[in-house]
């Protein structure tokens, strides 16, 4: 009786043996699944992230040359600005100064654009006076800050230091921006514009491979006021 238990006790150790065998071959083989998974992932998001980069480039050296011609030029942009309820209608507005720059990731990360910006200052030989009361103050210079417009405001207090109204001068300068920003992780674009079609922030996704030569275009004649099929071309 010694030795069959003895048998049935090797048996199992034997039958263990296996199926912790099994098991680790079952481990290696979800394994090498999963290298391969990550190996195939880490490859497309390279190749989606190399598209991104040279849409990010055709943009900056499209916007250098732009404004490098533009900032000679000055042309007239035809485009009106309205705020503080039509009360401020910026018009007859002209190109002043523009810049273009871009920023990259940090060397551990590849070094790869992940930003186009440009700036740019239109000028209108319009200055605008206004008056407002009570809260109407606070309400006018908090528009006016985020709609990065330039002005000056001369307060009235009362004696017991509340400010009861205002008077403020606005300068015809309109300040624009744009920030071409790289989403890597969702392999789009994403574009941040201020005061560019209208006074405030917009912002909209790009798909790179809709960054090619007539689009860059559509965005200059965008930029400059001029009829144009930016917005179309961009939700391609």
């Amino acid at each position: 009786r010694g030795q069959v238990l003895h048998k049935a006790a090797g048996g199992g150790s034997k039958q263990a043996s296996q199926q912790a065998g099994n098991l680790l071959d079952q481990l290696r083989l979800q394994a090498e699944l999963r290298q391969r998974e990550i190996s195939s992932e880490s490859a497309e998001r390279s190749a989606s992230n190399l598209v991104i980069e040279s849409a990010l480039k055709n943009v900056f050296f499209f916007l250098h040359d732009l404004v490098q011609q533009l900032n000679i030029v000055r042309p007239p942009v035809d485009r009106e600005y309205v705020a503080a309820a039509g009360e401020l209608l910026f018009r007859d507005l002209t190109w002043q100064e523009g810049f273009a720059d871009y920023r990259t990731q940090a060397q551990s990360k590849g070094a790869m654009v992940e930003l186009v910006s440009l700036a740019c200052q239109l000028v209108s030989p319009t200055r605008f006076s206004i008056n407002r009361d009570g809260p109407g103050v606070e309400r006018l210079r908090l528009a006016l800050f985020d709609f990065g417009l330039q002005f000056s405001c001369k307060e009235y207090k009362n004696e017991f230091n509340y400010v009861e109204r205002a008077d403020f001068e606005i300068s015809g300068n309109i300040s624009v921006s744009t920030r071409w920003k790289a989403d890597f992780k969702n392999g789009v674009l994403i574009l941040e514009s201020r005061n560019l079609e209208r006074l405030g922030s917009v912002t909209e996704v790009i798909r790179p491979q809709a960054v090619d030569d007539l689009l860059l275009d559509e965005f200059g004649r965008l930029l400059l006021g001029m009829p144009n099929r930016f917005r179309d071309l961009a939700r391609r």
